[in-house]
């Protein structure tokens, strides 16, 4: 039968006791700390909904969803959903990405470029730098056609609202067009970044089918891979 009155039983007792309060202590840190994040962002909402109420506003397109997500049509609603279309303009720019090195290998025009008195990695960089000024060209075009459709079809008469924040209380309106397309460039980034592999792989290939084919495997597997990152909520998947 141990000894209550054992020295060693008398330190473990205390350890167990001292990591018992610690934990208390950090479970506690943690349960305030959540406590005041909501009670900051109910107010920061408080104050939103007042600085709508002062100045006659109805939206804050801060706060519009997708329309798949509410079931609800809206000039605001349709687009921001047409993000999603980014991801055609990233299918088009691997294609293009893929080919626009290798193709000069297998119609011969390639030798042309070459005899030039220009450097070879300037002929690349051109070539690089004409993929991406179309990409982005072409997710400017999405958003200009994007917002004359949801004009078209939902009207314009709320056209006119504020992107409306609040960070400690204080209410910041502003335009909410630059807003969303700045939503469209960064849908556009991991396309950059696979179209420039695309383009990697076309510059040491002679094969377009080769190149454009692993531009499409990696971006098809790259959006697989970060939904699952997602879904494990790793603190490092956000880059």
């Amino acid at each position: 039968m141990p000894n209550s009155n054992n020295p060693a039983n008398s330190g473990n007792s205390t350890t167990t006791t001292t990591t018992n309060k610690a934990l208390s202590l950090s479970h506690l840190g943690l349960i305030k700390d959540y406590i005041d994040k909501e009670i900051a962002k109910k107010y920061d909402e408080k104050a939103i909904y007042e600085y709508m109420l002062a100045n006659n506003i109805t939206t804050n397109t801060k706060d519009v969803l997708m329309w798949y997500d509410v079931e609800l049509f809206g000039f605001w609603s349709v687009l921001i959903t047409n993000v999603n279309v980014v991801k055609l303009v990233g299918l088009l720019m691997i294609l293009i990405a893929g080919g626009i090195v290798s193709n000069e290998f297998s119609s011969g025009t390639i030798k042309f470029l070459l005899i030039n008195p220009v450097k070879r990695w300037k002929i690349l960089m051109a070539k690089y730098l004409t993929v991406i000024s179309l990409g982005y060209i072409l997710v400017l075009g999405v958003f200009v056609i994007s917002l004359l459709v949801s004009g078209i079809i939902c009207g314009f008469d709320n056209s006119d609202a504020l992107y409306i924040p609040a960070k400690n209380g204080v209410v910041t309106a502003s335009n909410p067009y630059i807003h969303i397309f700045c939503d469209y460039l960064l849908a556009g980034v991991g396309t950059v970044v696979t179209a420039t592999l695309a383009f990697c792989i076309s510059s040491m290939v002679r094969s377009t089918a080769l190149s454009v084919g692993m531009g499409l495997f990696i971006y098809l597997a790259g959006a697989a891979i970060n939904s699952i990152i997602a879904d494990l909520q790793f603190s490092w998947g956000r880059y």
